[in-house]
């Protein structure tokens, strides 16, 4: 109760002093959010990426790079390759439309190759099934896109002008796979050549052109036991003429360059609550010290010891921080609250983690214990004689 009263005794210094607090705590919560939602699709990318090879054209033929049935093959030839899947991959909405995060996909198969993903075997699903190498016309959705469209399992889904059946809804994995839509690869052929301007004229002048034919965007691959995935990425690379690889290493190195940007934005929000906040305690401390000089020297001069001034400083600048950090959290995840609900479903930007609440709540407390900490040693090492004749 002593501390409380002391923290009041000047009340707008105070309060000013925990406004600090806010503003710092606030910023890292909100820009803290942000961070741990594209980390945790990073960290889904990641672990995507490396239980495969991904392949592509190095070509922009076609307004986008493309491989050929003949290429697909020659992958599979290279020594060390297991199986090889064909795709289509391409926006879902619009193409060129920009969207914040990671935007919906349309993830088109070979789905008479049995390929598994190293990491993802299989995709679960919270209701219906996933679609086979049968099913024309249906798709199976991730939870956001199900969201976003307010569609059900059994019911139709306008994509790109054209009506699909819903087959099955994923569970939600807060990454990647609940911002896509798989399905059946000749499907996805038609919508990509239907978006594609100079594909689209070139079927009209000649349907049967054989540069439609079996045309894809890109390859998953997958490598036998005991093969070195990199050095077989390179290898295919080296062997099939005009073809990309991304190999688990590259791909795992070029999200965790990506993941680096979103951890700096915490950092910096950090550093705005030391600045901000960090010099506010102590300017609020020093002067609560001055005041006090009296006081103390009473304390210390009727048995107090050292010990025992610099936990009650100590204590009053936790408290200071503790309090901020407490507001500035609460207003941080109101605001972020805010923005998610506005955004449409499946597209918010920002989660707010209990690993990132604790740590604001911890930096703010930490940061006024820190703060406190000059001013309490100092106020401890006051002479007791000088402190009582101070005004």
């Amino acid at each position: 109760m002593e501390v409380f009263r002391n923290m009041w005794r000047r009340k707008l210094r105070t309060s000013l002093t925990i406004f600090g607090i806010i503003i710092g705590v606030f910023a890292l919560t909100v820009m803290g959010a942000m961070a741990e939602k594209m980390n945790l699709l990073m960290e889904g990318g990641i672990k995507y990426v490396t239980g495969q090879i991904s392949a592509g054209s190095k070509s922009s033929s076609f307004g986008g790079g493309m491989l050929s049935a003949q290429k697909i093959e020659e992958m599979r030839k290279v020594k060390g390759v297991d199986k090889v899947q064909p795709g289509i991959t391409m926006p879902l909405g619009e193409m060129g439309m920009i969207q914040l995060g990671m935007p919906s996909m349309i993830i088109g198969s070979d789905l008479s190759v049995d390929f598994k993903n190293r990491n993802y075997p299989e995709l679960k699903l919270e209701e219906g099934s996933m679609i086979t190498k049968k099913d024309r016309g249906k798709v199976t959705l991730g939870i956001d896109v199900a969201n976003n469209k307010r569609v059900k399992v059994g019911e139709k889904m306008k994509i790109k002008g054209r009506d699909f059946v819903v087959k099955g809804i994923a569970e939600k994995t807060l990454t990647g796979p609940d911002k896509m839509v798989f399905m059946h690869i000749e499907d996805a052929q038609e919508l990509f050549i239907k978006e594609d301007p100079f594909l689209r004229d070139l079927k009209k002048a000649n349907p049967s052109a054989k540069e439609l034919q079996n045309i894809y965007t890109d390859a998953n691959v997958s490598w036998k036991d005991g093969v070195n995935a990199d050095k077989l990425a390179k290898k295919i690379g080296k062997e099939v003429k005009d073809v990309r690889t991304l190999s688990p290493a590259k791909a795992s190195r070029d999200f965790g360059q990506a993941s680096v940007i979103f951890n700096l934005i915490i950092l910096g929000s950090a550093l705005i609550a030391v600045i901000v906040g960090g010099f506010s305690v102590i300017n609020t401390m020093i002067m609560s010290i001055s005041e006090r000089t009296r006081e103390i020297g009473i304390k210390k001069a009727v048995g107090a010891k050292t010990r025992h001034i610099i936990v009650e400083y100590l204590t009053e600048a936790a408290l200071i921080g503790l309090i901020g950090g407490f507001v500035g959290l609460g207003l941080g995840i109101l605001m972020v609250n805010g923005f998610n609900n506005q955004a449409t479903a499946g597209n918010e930007i920002f989660l707010v983690t209990s690993r990132l609440a604790s740590s604001a709540l911890i930096f703010a407390t930490g940061l006024g214990v820190f703060a406190g900490l000059y001013p309490a040693i100092h106020a401890a090492r006051l002479n007791p004689v000088e402190a009582l004749r101070a005004d």
